[in-house]
């Protein structure tokens, strides 16, 4: 008998033992399972107390996600996250705003993080843990306008082998990589630098969904993008957390459950004033929705008329004003030129007309000491004298005259063959000692032929004057177009021009070498002569002779 009760105990001892270590498996197992939800906090709330957890957000997302004139998060995604804050014990705050792709890395790092507005994928299927749809949206193609209009809806198809600017991260270039690999991506931040891109014609098209596209347009008041058409694709959005955070996408999924049909769409009409596709509208409506197109048309009509009208009348008064204020910028460039050209011409002309007085007077106090001394042969030679400063006045003020004549025609303007010209007048001052050689077929010019006959006559002179006594002069005169303009040049193979002088060459009476004939206004007329008929002239001088250069607008 002891050893049945025996055999009995230990029986009922094992069976114990094994439901001790049945209930103890079980506990660890809920242990573990509890602690997978543990990722939320280190503690559960006690009644009352909400859990905080951040949102990532991009601060440039609108309607969906952005910051309002007073700093504050604003969009649909917000209204959907305060209206889970009622139905759940979470209380979210905003992390430091930063792109979609950087908040994608964030997400499975910081395991306590919700993202809003994200589309699942194949990849993000292996990273997050996402909620039921709350928003879905259509994706559509954007296009810049343009004086043709399209005829028909563009479809994805129509993208490849175009460029098109889509979001950095964005489900859609993932779609459209694997759907339509032809298409030429151009991956940039945000939906704002999507539009930019598309605005200032680098890229062909746009692709971004249509709240965006509609929201962002009216904003930014972008008058020359329109929607060219829709895609195959929708955003989907859900909220998605980290894979090892199940307690936070539980109670995101209880809260989005409690919210009803009626609620989601008064949180997105709130933001969205666009139909869909697919939206159907009540036939009862139809009549006041023409007729306030109607009135709508015929009011935009009238604002476009007057505001075309209005356009047309500042656009010709500014041009007016614009006209008035550069011919009043060339007055006073005119005459600043010409006071300084007043005051060079006051210094010139009292210097060198003050020489024959200063000359005259000189000997005339001589002559009177002569007649004095009875000295009849010294007054005679002191007399010519005077008589020679004062042919000397005579021809400086000659050369004058001949000067102030120089800034106006005196003849009707003609058509000049310049290629004759020059060979007169190279035929008027040939010099036995070397050679002039002027080029056939030089530009035609409307002119006064006298005038540039002076102009020709001067620089080859000049030219002549200036030759090198150890080498055989040679001339080379010639012309031809360039860029727009008519060029004229007389080369010399002379002394060339010192450095010194470089910048007094066109002043009025002004002579290089003194003993060197002449009057010294000869380049100032020249150079007169080509300002009145508006163009220039210039000089290029070394050791191996100078060239002179001048030239008019063809």
């Amino acid at each position: 008998m002891p050893s049945v009760y025996f055999y009995r105990f230990r029986s009922c001892l094992f069976r114990c033992t094994g439901l001790l270590l049945l209930c103890s498996l079980l506990l660890l197992l809920s242990a573990g399972g509890f602690a997978g939800e543990k990722n939320l906090s280190n503690h559960d709330p006690v009644q009352g107390q909400k859990i905080r957890v951040p949102v990532l957000v991009e601060c440039n997302y609108p309607p969906f996600l952005f910051r309002d004139n007073n700093n504050q998060m604003q969009g649909i995604s917000i209204d959907f996250l305060k209206a889970l804050e009622k139905k759940t014990a979470l209380s979210f705050y905003w992390s430091p705003c930063s792109s979609f792709s950087e908040n994608l890395k964030k997400v499975m790092t910081e395991e306590k993080a919700v993202m809003p507005n994200i589309v699942t994928t194949r990849k993000r299927l292996k990273t997050f843990l996402f909620t039921d749809p709350y928003l879905t949206i259509p994706a559509v193609i954007l296009e810049r306008r343009s004086e043709k209009e399209a005829t028909g809806d563009i479809t994805s198809k129509d993208l490849v082998g175009k460029t098109v600017s889509v979001g950095k991260g964005y489900a859609i270039a993932d779609h459209l990589i694997t759907s339509h690999p032809g298409i030429l991506l151009r991956e940039v931040d945000d939906d704002r630098a999507v539009l930019r891109k598309l605005a200032l014609g680098e890229v062909d098209y746009a692709v971004i969904d249509i709240a965006v596209a509609v929201f962002m347009i009216n904003e930014e008041k972008i008058t020359n993008v329109r929607i060219a058409g829709s895609t195959d694709f929708k955003y989907i959005f859900r909220f998605a957390v980290s894979k090892n955070n199940l307690r936070l996408h539980k109670m995101l999924q209880n809260g989005l459950a409690q919210i009803g049909e009626e609620e989601k769409s008064e949180i997105t009409r709130r933001w969205i004033s666009v139909d869909y596709p697919g939206v159907f509208v009540s036939t009862g409506i139809w009549p006041i929705v023409l007729i306030s197109m109607a009135v709508v048309v015929v009011l935009m009509f009238t604002a476009f008329f007057w505001s075309t009208m209005l356009r047309r009348q500042v656009f010709k008064r500014t041009v007016e004003l614009k006209k008035l204020a550069e011919e009043r910028e060339q007055l006073i460039d005119d005459l600043e030129a010409k006071n300084t050209e007043l005051e060079q011409f006051v210094h010139s002309v009292s210097h060198d007309l003050r020489a024959p007085l200063v000359t005259i007077r000189g000997f005339l106090r001589l002559i009177l000491e002569s007649f004095e001394k009875k000295d009849y042969h010294e007054a005679s030679k002191d007399i010519q004298r005077v008589l020679n400063s004062a042919a000397t006045m005579n021809d400086l003020l000659e050369a004058l005259l001949e000067l102030s004549r120089a800034g106006r025609f005196s003849n009707q303007p003609e058509e000049i063959d310049m290629s004759e010209l020059a060979g007169e007048a190279a035929r008027l001052l040939e010099n036995s000692t070397g050679t002039i050689a002027v080029d056939d077929n030089m530009p035609r010019v409307m002119g006064d032929r006298v005038r540039f006959l002076q102009v020709w006559q001067n620089l080859i002179d000049n030219a002549i004057k200036f030759s090198h006594h150890d080498r055989e002069m040679k001339i080379h005169i010639g012309g031809s177009r360039d860029n727009g303009n008519l060029v004229f040049f007389v080369r010399d193979n002379g002394i060339g021009i010192a450095p010194e002088h470089k910048d007094s060459v066109f002043f009025l009476y002004k002579k290089l070498i003194p003993a060197i004939p002449g009057s010294g206004i000869g380049l100032a007329m020249v150079k007169k002569i080509i300002e009145y008929n508006k163009g220039s002239i210039w000089f290029e001088s070394d050791e191996t002779g100078t060239v002179f250069y001048f030239s008019f607008p063809a």
